[in-house]
């Protein structure tokens, strides 16, 4: 099996409940007319978090649209006196898995994203509107079976091809809306030993107009590779969203207690010959999820990232796509992070990023320092404080969150 292929590394849950709770195999009868022996297993697993965010200093302000024009008015006249208040973001996920025989599966999970008194602006609330008021989103929605060669996954549902997700991926993010595809996937065992996976999927379809008189749908088609080495994979993208094609090899090992992974991709656009790079790659201690003795909750980590200013991918884990890469097209770094208990319960971090602009334009950088403490069952509380300095200006984010999880 090609655990890449369903697996997230989430971007900002505690491990234990996200690795439970958002990412995984789902299940469902092979038959509407089949009849469990047994009662079905139903389990329930959820997510609130609630996330304060205050900027100071030289915030930038949204891009042109993405505010209704009250708040786009209100940002910038927060943004001119320099006296920003706090945006409330909350973020609740729950996820039902019905197993009404072994093997078989059928997967709800909901998102309801909003944040407190957004009719008026305060730094923190990018991405609105998104109400409070709103009702839940189905964010997954699909069946899980078995098949003669490995499983088969139907329905609205987050994939990714590969450990870092450069090729083909889609991100799992609190800034965004739900971002998930619905298809087909497989992934299961080929011959000689080599194991596969592919997704057959469709993001959306664009109504008829003057120019385009038949609707134009928007689909996915990918594939990947796995040969009797497990650490490495290929991975194609033979159709994406907006045309375009793709190929990467990925590595993925294990040493002692920690992990390492990278990731090469070259992608084109239909409509051109120019082939565009993007590499990234990432070396952490291994998550508690991985099959260890023992995982540490301690220790540094680095990411790295580098990625062509027309690298054309419209499905990645990249930061301007949400993802948990905290990287863009024409941009290379590394962010580099330290993670050390402090009393039981508590942890500090402090991590440095560093983004240069292969456009010429200044360097990015950032650093961050903040604690985590695991306050009751399931309950975390956590803190902290990045700036980031562009030339010649800078700004700075204050953060408080809460989190339980069930």
């Amino acid at each position: 099996m090609n655990r890449y292929f369903r697996s997230r590394r989430p971007p900002s849950l505690l491990a234990g409940i996200l690795l439970l709770a958002l990412a995984s195999g789902g299940p469902f009868v092979g038959s509407a007319l089949a009849q469990p022996a047994v009662s079905p297993a139903l389990d329930i697993h959820g997510l609130f978090t609630l996330r304060a965010d205050q900027y100071h200093g030289a915030v930038p302000l949204s891009p042109p649209g993405s505010l209704p024009p009250g708040l786009a008015d209100s940002q910038r006249r927060e943004a001119a006196s320099g006296q920003f208040g706090w945006g409330v973001q909350q973020v609740t996920r729950l996820q039902l898995r019905l197993e009404p025989m072994p093997q078989h599966e059928l997967v709800l999970t909901l998102c309801h994203l909003g944040w407190w008194g957004v009719d008026q602006y305060t730094s923190g609330t990018y991405g609105a509107p998104a109400f409070l008021s709103d009702p839940f989103r189905v964010e997954e929605l699909y069946a899980s079976l078995p098949v003669r060669q490995g499983r088969i996954f139907i329905g609205r549902q987050y994939f990714q091809l590969g450990p870092m997700g450069l090729l083909a991926a889609t991100p799992l993010g609190d800034e965004q809306l739900p971002s998930a595809v619905t298809g087909l996937l497989w992934e299961g065992p080929l011959l000689s030993a080599w194991s596969g996976a592919a997704v057959v999927a469709r993001l959306a379809v664009e109504p008829p107009d003057e120019a385009h008189p038949q609707a134009r749908p928007h689909d996915l088609l990918g594939v990947r590779l796995t040969p009797p080495r497990r650490n490495v994979g290929i991975n194609l993208l033979l159709a994406g969203p907006q045309g375009e094609q793709g190929l990467s090899l990925d590595w993925d090992q294990r040493e002692g207690l920690r992990s390492h992974s990278a990731e090469i991709a070259v992608a084109r656009l239909p409509d051109s010959n120019r082939w565009v790079w993007a590499a990234a790659g990432r070396s952490q201690p291994a998550l508690a999820s991985d099959p260890a003795p023992s995982s540490p909750s301690s220790g540094w980590s680095w990411q790295w990232a580098a990625l062509d200013p027309a690298y054309p991918v419209t499905l990645t884990q990249l930061r301007d796509q949400g993802g948990d890469l905290p990287f863009a097209p024409g941009e290379a770094g590394w962010e580099l992070r330290w993670d050390q208990p402090v009393r039981p319960g508590i942890a500090a971090m402090v991590s440095w990023r560093l983004r240069l602009q292969l456009t010429g334009k200044p360097p990015i950088n950032q650093l961050e320092a903040g604690w985590t403490w695991a306050a009751g069952a399931g309950l975390t509380l956590a803190g902290s404080y990045q700036h980031t300095w562009t030339s010649p200006l800078g700004y700075g984010r204050a953060r408080v969150e809460v989190r339980y999880g069930f």
